[in-house]
């Protein structure tokens, strides 16, 4: 009998190895939607995390719709992108990574793009200033749509983000 179970115990005992070997790889190598913020995050350096005015100046400054960034801050910015996407995947309303793959995407002139994820972070977050900032000035710079842009505009300057009265004003100068 004994040597009938020690034969037995040998598969249980390998699938058991398995199991607990696997478990420990997938442990160690998965990565969470905040941990692949953070490292897109890490790759950022120490630029200033907010949104401004200069900001989205700084992405219009080509109207010819190309970039002037250095190829290795293009091969950053689609980086981060990347791992932004990768966390939205496992958590698809994790706001800050929509929020600064919106701000990648603006400053490779991805405005559209930029403008969509914007959007979404407003759908999941309402209240995020920054994001309001940044669909209403994109809005602004497109010249399609002024009501959508003054009414981001208003509510981001009701939170009290000061770069939003700048566009407020831009908004109603040219009126």
């Amino acid at each position: 009998f004994q040597e009938r179970l020690s034969g037995m115990m040998w598969p249980i005992v390998g699938t058991a190895v398995l199991l607990i070997g696997g478990f420990l790889v997938w442990k160690f190598t998965y990565k969470s939607a905040e941990d692949l913020y953070n490292e897109a995050k890490a790759l950022e350096g120490k630029q200033d995390a907010r949104m401004s005015i200069f900001g989205i100046d700084a992405a219009n400054r080509d109207a010819s719709g190309t970039s002037n960034l250095s190829g290795e801050t293009q091969r950053r910015l689609e980086q981060q992108i990347g791992l932004y996407t990768k966390a939205l995947g496992k958590e698809e309303r994790y706001v800050p990574a929509r929020y600064e793959m919106a701000r990648c995407m603006l400053q490779l002139n991805r405005k559209d793009d930029a403008l969509k994820e914007f959007e979404k972070v407003l759908t999941y977050d309402p209240g995020h200033k920054e994001a309001m900032l940044g669909a209403g000035s994109l809005h602004l710079a497109s010249g399609n749509n002024d009501a959508k842009a003054e009414a981001y505009l208003k509510k981001a300057a009701e939170a009290g983000v000061t770069e939003a009265w700048l566009n407020l004003a831009i908004l109603f100068q040219d009126r």
